[in-house]
């Protein structure tokens, strides 16, 4: 987040619903989408504006770089939280575990 912001990169920030409508006409711009909305310590249920979020964005149709881990995805118990980004490569400098098998059977 910090280097984005001394290469004087936009950044917009959403925080509810109608905003996700910014986020659509952007997204038909973008060449390539990188998920890093959340690392791999998101816990519990994600809220109606994650879940439409992830939603407009799995249907883009635009490759998307996850970091670390596609957000929704709970790291510990292999599981979608409630709603995830579907990642078409995730890069990552922790260990892969078994559950991560997972990940790339709901990603694929």
């Amino acid at each position: 987040f910090e280097v984005i912001k001394k290469m004087k990169i936009r950044i917009k920030r959403l925080y509810n619903l109608p905003q996700i409508y910014f986020v659509h006409r952007q997204i038909k711009k973008a060449q390539l989408l990188i998920d890093a909305i959340f690392g791999i310590g998101v816990r519990g249920t994600l809220n109606e504006f994650y879940c439409q979020l992830f939603e407009h964005i799995n249907r883009s149709n635009i490759p998307i770089l996850a970091i670390d881990i596609p957000s929704g995805l709970d790291a510990d118990k292999g599981t979608v939280i409630s709603s995830a980004i579907r990642a078409t490569k995730t890069v990552t400098g922790v260990p892969v575990t078994r559950k991560w098998v997972y990940f790339d059977l709901y990603l694929n």
